[in-house]
């Protein structure tokens, strides 16, 4: 959308057709973006997503913005060399060079971890907690993309629940990003995955609410299975077991309003439950190890879970 009209527009046609929650992406401009969150408080509607390129993280959760997706631009804006930054960003790359893009991106990188300082993001930290929004770092996703090679050169049994199609796109030679990646590009990212773990530990020790999510389907990260990959990767943040599984259980009622029936397990909530046969406690990857779901009142075995999986393979298959 062009426009502050444009975006009004598009709030209240989506709330004419039934939508509770409105998504917003990096490439809205200034006007657009604070005229979703006019309208979105007008008509009731909660609006989340990404931070866009023209609005802060502070200025973006002041507005009303309910979560931050994928960390958006804090480590970025908790630079002591913005203009190094914005410098380097605006080096002019010849079109159609998509390798001099990512070595660029590599150097952003790069500036990032030189320049970081914890002070200007704490200042960040203290915003977003004082306006009670929710981050989602999608730790699970930004591996991908960083060990995209160790990852197909592995491979994984579960890709069988993914179409053929999907599955030749997460190829390093072939997905549109990962083919240009020049060799300065890897390292840099490598280097800033970490340094996006430790943002996330950071986070966590100043008291930041964190929800799990995954953003499917980026390279090996596939539906359902990710999650628990999420899980093991907050933990390694430095949340504990119990903070990770919160992180995908309370932390959601909670943002989302619904604490009173979901969340967690007592008398008189929703008895949504997974059965596990070994302690999350213990070791977080024991996630995986279900042995039954309880959804709506309906108990699926672990027979009953093989089964759905069966059909997803087949599904799968069907597509090829």
């Amino acid at each position: 959308m062009k426009n502050a009209d444009e975006a009004r527009k598009a709030v209240r046609d989506l709330k004419a057709r039934g939508a509770d929650l409105i998504k917003v992406y990096d490439n809205l401009s200034r006007d657009a973006f604070f005229a979703i969150a006019d309208e979105t408080k007008a008509l009731g509607l909660t609006f989340v997503g990404h931070t866009p390129a023209a609005v802060s993280t502070v200025e973006a959760v002041a507005a009303g913005q309910r979560t931050i997706e994928h960390l958006g631009w804090i480590l970025e804006e908790s630079s002591s060399a913005p203009e190094r930054l914005k410098a380097k960003r605006a080096e002019p790359i010849k079109e159609g060079d998509f390798f001099a893009f990512t070595t660029r991106l590599g150097g952003v990188f790069d500036i990032i971890g030189e320049t970081y300082d914890p002070l200007i993001a704490e200042k960040i930290f203290s915003k977003i907690k004082s306006a009670r929004a929710w981050q989602v770092p999608t730790l699970v996703t930004k591996r991908s993309r960083t060990e995209i090679d160790e990852l197909d050169a592995r491979g994984d049994p579960r890709s069988k629940y993914v179409e053929a199609a999907q599955r030749n796109n997460w190829k390093p030679s072939v997905g549109f990003f990962s083919r240009y990646r020049t060799p300065s590009y890897v390292a840099a990212a490598k280097k800033h995955f970490q340094h996006e773990i430790a943002l996330v530990s950071e986070m966590h020790r100043y008291g930041m609410g964190i929800l799990a999510g995954t953003d499917t389907p980026a390279p090996y990260v596939i539906a359902g299975f990710a999650l628990h990959e999420e899980l093991e990767l907050l933990v390694r943040a430095g949340l504990t077991p119990m903070e990770a599984l919160q992180a995908a259980t309370r932390n959601p009622a909670e943002y989302s309003g619904d604490i009173k029936d979901k969340g967690t397990i007592e008398r008189g909530k929703l008895a949504d439950l997974i059965l596990l046969e070994a302690d999350p406690l213990r070791d977080i990857r024991n996630t995986t190890r279900i042995n039954a779901v309880i959804y709506g009142g309906r108990l699926l075995t672990r027979t009953d879970l093989d089964k759905i999986l069966e059909q997803v393979e087949s599904a799968a298959a069907k597509q090829n």
